[in-house]
C-alpha cells in the first residue's frame, strides 16, 4: 500500500455480535482464534500499515460465557471493562463509544442530505428549520429515551427524503407530520442486535 502512495489500509468489521450469536461454542472459538491472530499480527508489528476495527456491543466483548472474553487468550488482551471517568485512552484495545449528541446527529443528517442529493442528482430541499423540527419530532416522541438509536433516526430521515423525492408536490413538513404524527418510538424490528446498549 505504501509503495503506491497510501499510508495504509483500514478494515472495519461491523456487527461482531453475529459471531457472538453462533450457537456452537467450537465455531465461536474458531472465529475468536482468527481475531486473536489478526490482533497479534498487528500488535507485534508483523503487519504494518493496517488498522483493524471491530464493532461490537459491550455484551459481545465482555460476556465471559459467549463473548470475546470467553476466549482466554483474547480476554487478557481486551482488558477489564472500562469505567466511565470522562477520560479516553486511545491506546486501549477496546474503546467505548459515547452516544451521539443531538448536535452530532444534526451534523450527520446534514451530511446524509448532501450525499443523498449527490446520489440521486436531485435537489430535495430541506431547510435548517426543517432539520431542526425533524430532530425535535424524533427526540420528543414517546419511547425515544429507551428505543431511539442513530440507526432509526437515519432510516427515518432517508425514508422521508425518498418520499419527498418521489412526491415533489408534498412539503417536507407534511411528510414529517404523516410519518410521525405523535406515534411512539418502538424497538426497531430490523435491529437484530443482542440488546440495545449504550456505552
Amino acid at each position: 500500500m505504501v509503495k503506491i502512495g497510501y499510508a495504509g489500509l483500514v478494515v472495519n468489521f461491523d456487527e461482531l455480535v453475529n459471531v457472538y450469536k453462533l450457537p456452537r461454542s467450537q465455531t465461536r472459538a474458531s472465529n475468536y482464534e482468527m481475531i486473536l491472530n489478526m490482533y497479534n499480527e498487528c500488535k507485534t508489528g508483523r503487519v504494518q500499515h493496517l488498522f483493524l476495527n471491530f464493532g461490537a456491543t459491550r455484551k459481545t466483548i465482555y460476556d465471559s460465557y459467549r463473548g470475546l472474553s470467553s476466549y482466554r487468550a483474547l480476554a487478557g488482551r481486551l482488558g477489564a471493562e472500562q469505567k466511565e471517568t470522562g477520560l479516553v485512552n486511545t491506546n486501549r484495545t477496546v474503546l467505548a463509544l459515547k452516544p451521539l449528541t443531538p448536535e452530532e446527529i444534526y451534523t450527520l443528517l446534514e451530511h446524509l442530505l448532501a450525499v443523498y442529493k449527490a446520489r440521486y442528482h436531485c435537489d430535495v430541499s430541506v431547510s435548517y428549520e426543517q432539520l431542526r423540527r425533524y430532530m425535535e419530532e424524533q427526540l420528543n416522541r414517546p419511547g425515544a429515551d429507551e428505543f431511539l438509536t442513530p440507526r432509526a433516526v437515519i432510516k427515518d430521515f432517508l425514508e422521508l427524503l425518498d418520499l419527498k423525492r418521489q412526491n415533489p408536490e408534498r412539503s417536507f413538513d407534511s411528510l414529517l407530520e404523516s410519518k410521525f404524527g405523535g406515534r411512539p418510538v418502538t424497538r426497531d424490528a430490523d435491529d437484530h442486535d443482542d440488546s440495545l446498549e449504550v456505552f
